[in-house]
């Protein structure tokens, strides 16, 4: 009875028998899917990576609203994709999952179904497929501008030099195919939110959301290389990270690990969102002047390391770093904050309009 079908995945677990059935759900019911890249089902044929930057588009946005809106897993990422389901006139929210106690994240939950989300989709596809006209112009609508984004997000890419932002896409361009990736909050999680995880489908992605502070990311890290022979790799910042030191406290630091940190000496990320960049107070209160590097740490601690300022450097220096000869090792980018901001507000300013 709904004809403007939209799937919401929140962080969670990757999953082969979840990604088929996502795959199969748009090729049979034209839902569109959409999930970011904490939501690990980025492998998956057709699903909406780009959201944000569809979303900063007023015009765009205002004919890719659902009528019905299902969810699953854990929180959502994207403050665009937030804000767009909390203003939508939804005309029903439902929650898939086997937790009972469910934050109404978008104001509009209608109904709870206590199922494992591979459950329910599978339960559908066993069903009639979908015939509705308009719910397959509102997939290939949502399709158009994904698209779109990829295509104007390339073109950006190959027309800005340097900044983090820039570094980041060159560092998820190189990832291992296998590898675990670690997203520490702040800009690292978002900036590989933006960048997306297109053609690397083997990668599984992890990241301490929740209260969305920098406590543990390289804890977290640590413990899993540990316990992994996967290789794992996290992508920081330089607050979190120094935050954090004593995670390398082990007598044997495992040798699959690599760190890699965004070091623009002082919490960059309240000079790209609004409110903060505003305001006067900014660097005395809400940045983090700090002048270190990771070099004595990685002394410390027996890790190789890696230092570059220059994003040009990057390719070559990530071949190393990667190589399963290299061992547990730091890569610290030198970045300067104002470049920072003027990458990213150009980012911007190419989406909105």
């Amino acid at each position: 009875s709904y004809s403007r079908i939209l799937i919401v995945a929140g962080q969670g677990q990757w999953s082969s028998s979840l990604i088929e059935a996502l795959e199969l759900i748009q090729k049979k019911h034209h839902c569109a899917v959409a999930g970011d890249i904490i939501s690990n089902i980025h492998p998956a044929a057709g699903v909406i990576q780009k959201h944000d930057m569809i979303l900063m588009n007023k015009e765009r946005k205002a004919n890719l609203a659902p009528d019905l809106l299902l969810t699953f897993g854990q929180s959502v990422l994207s403050k665009s994709l937030k804000g767009f389901l909390q203003n939508a006139e939804l005309k029903a929210h439902w929650h898939i999952g086997v937790d009972a106690g469910v934050v109404d994240t978008f104001k509009s939950l209608t109904r709870k179904i206590i199922l494992d989300p591979e459950q329910f989709f599978n339960s559908v596809l066993a069903g009639q497929p979908n015939e509705n006209e308009e719910q397959n112009s509102y997939h290939k609508a949502w399709m158009m501008a994904e698209n779109e984004a990829k295509e104007k997000l390339s073109n950006f890419l190959h027309e800005t030099g340097d900044g983090e932002f820039q570094g980041t896409a060159k560092i998820m361009a190189a990832l291992p195919d296998d590898c675990h990736l670690h997203l520490a909050n702040s800009m690292p999680v978002r900036y590989a939110n933006y960048l997306g995880l297109t053609y690397k489908p083997k990668i599984r992605v992890w990241a301490n959301r929740g209260t969305s502070g920098i406590d543990g990311c390289t804890s977290t890290a640590v413990g899993h290389a540990l316990n992994s022979s996967k290789l794992q790799v996290l992508l920081t910042g330089d607050v979190a990270f120094f935050y954090d030191r004593n995670a390398f406290w082990h007598n044997d630091i495992p040798q699959n690990l690599r760190i890699i940190i965004l070091n623009n000496h002082g919490g960059g990320i309240f000079r790209l969102i609004d409110g903060p960049k505003q305001l006067d107070e900014l660097e005395t209160y809400f940045e983090t002047h700090q002048k270190l590097n990771a070099e004595n740490t990685a002394k410390d601690f027996g890790l190789k390391y890696f230092f570059t300022r220059s994003v040009v450097e990057l390719p070559d220096l990530l071949d190393a770093f990667f190589s399963s000869d290299t061992g547990a090792a730091i890569l610290e980018i030198e970045t300067e904050p104002m470049v920072n901001q003027q990458v990213f507000e150009a980012y911007k300013e190419r989406f909105t309009n």
